[in-house]
């Protein structure tokens, strides 16, 4: 047994039972490296109704069934480590849209999308998952689409109104 630094003149042991086999520190051996996927996914009929709250959190539950290997944050309160550009207004449509999501160790990206999607409720899909090319980036460009229901366009007036809010 190995003496540990002395404190205030006096030498405590090691303690063996805090020792742990499993890692050899003095080799350095460190965890696999986590691996940061980009999914894109739209939000199409009713689901256009969460808010991001509850989008995020109906998202955090498929991603805990699925049984992915699920990097989490650390402290007190762990929390799946997954990142969005930004929250989405109620009630609108969306195709493309992103986030991202840490895993702690590397699976193949197909399998990801259809495990994703068998446990994600109807009306959000998947449309790929890519490893992710670094932080977001802010869009060059957003296209909206404007519809009425009836099926008719939408006047001159009424486009330039909504253009104007």
């Amino acid at each position: 047994m190995t003496p540990g630094p002395p404190v205030l003149g006096f030498v405590m042991p090691e303690d063996e039972s805090r020792k742990d086999d499993s890692v050899n520190r003095s080799e350095g051996a460190k965890a696999p490296p986590a691996v940061r996927l980009r999914i894109t996914y739209r939000k199409r009929g009713d689901t256009r109704f969460l808010s991001h709250l509850d989008f995020l959190r109906t998202l955090e539950r498929v991603l805990r069934r699925s049984n992915l290997p699920i990097q989490f944050s650390q402290g007190f309160n762990p929390r799946i480590r997954m990142s969005f550009p930004g929250a989405l207004p109620l009630g609108m449509e969306v195709d493309g849209e992103e986030f991202d999501l840490v895993l702690s160790s590397p699976v193949e990206l197909p399998h990801v999308a259809t495990r994703l999607q068998e446990l994600l409720p109807a009306g959000i899909e998947i449309e790929n998952v890519e490893i992710s090319p670094g932080r977001f980036q802010a869009p060059a460009s957003v296209r909206y689409e404007l519809r009425r229901g009836d099926g008719y366009p939408w006047s001159a007036a009424s486009v330039a109104l909504v253009q104007t809010l």
